[in-house]
């Protein structure tokens, strides 16, 4: 097939404010022979709107995030899957390379780097940056629909690490590739409170990540990727950034682990978080 269908899902939750930007990226694709599958998290603002009017199909779910894109993928019609958030802004020939590229791989990663001039913006750019080729923190966003049926999709009792794990079930059973195109994480709308809280949920729902004992995990927990010292050269060519990113990340690791601890003690609420979007 020279123009396999691609099959995009996103899932939502009041994404309105970013959705725009990630579905006009979609539309100015030089490949156009994609379907885009919404899977939202009953927002409350026009995000419903919003992705109707690029003619994107649209339901709704109460799952998380695995949940929600295995919901959307179960609704494809591709056999190319792409699997984004609504913060994410393709560049122009991601869609040409994943189609160009899936017949050689099974899966591939996408690299990511943020956008953005107000601070946070750029200190998340350098943290995106720094991500690049490593292999804990880089997933696979794009796999055929063989590749995601084989491994089971994304694990729906993760509300953590459910990339990540589905990335290790990837990698152990078929073969990965990376195009060179790349995916801008829009922080533009990112605040320290936002980060902060989605941390602590994060951290709260960790223990079922880590129960999994995969490989990546274990690498993700290794101190030298926690406090990002293996990153320290790359941190250190931007120092007033780079002391930004490190301390954001010791305020949301630092949030991340009153989570861990307080799911000791109100264990029923570990599930918590179980909308559509981030």
């Amino acid at each position: 097939m020279n123009s396999p269908l691609i099959s995009i899902v996103i899932p939502t939750k009041n994404s309105g404010i970013n959705l725009g930007n990630c579905l006009e990226s979609i539309k100015k694709q030089g490949y156009g022979n994609c379907e885009v599958i919404i899977v939202d998290g009953f927002s409350t603002d026009n995000t419903r709107e919003v992705a109707e009017s690029f003619g994107a199909e649209y339901f709704a779910s109460s799952e998380g995030l695995a949940g929600a894109r295995n919901l959307g993928f179960s609704k494809a019609n591709g056999s190319i899957f792409v699997s984004i958030d609504s913060d994410m802004i393709l560049s122009p020939n991601v869609l040409g390379e994943i189609a160009s590229s899936i017949g050689k791989y099974d899966a591939l990663i996408i690299p990511e780097v943020g956008i953005g001039s107000d601070f946070i913006s750029r200190c998340k750019d350098l943290e995106k940056r720094c991500y690049l080729n490593d292999e804990v923190a880089e997933s696979v966003r794009a796999f055929r629909r063989e590749s995601f049926d084989a491994v089971g999709g994304y694990d729906p009792n993760l509300f953590f690490g459910e990339d990540a794990d589905f990335n290790s079930r990837i990698k152990a059973r078929f073969s990965v590739g990376r195009i060179s195109a790349r995916i801008m994480h829009d922080a533009r709308h990112t605040s320290l409170s936002k980060d902060l809280k989605k941390a602590y949920i994060y951290g709260h729902t960790l223990r079922s990540y880590l129960a999994k004992k995969s490989v990546q995990s274990s690498k993700w927990m290794a101190p030298g990727n926690i406090f990002f010292i293996k990153h320290f050269r790359k941190l250190a060519r931007e120092p007033v950034e780079g002391l930004g990113i490190s301390m954001i990340r010791f305020a949301e690791y630092s949030a991340g682990l009153l989570g861990y601890l307080s799911s000791y003690v109100f264990p029923e609420k570990a599930g918590m978080k179980k909308d559509g979007g981030k």
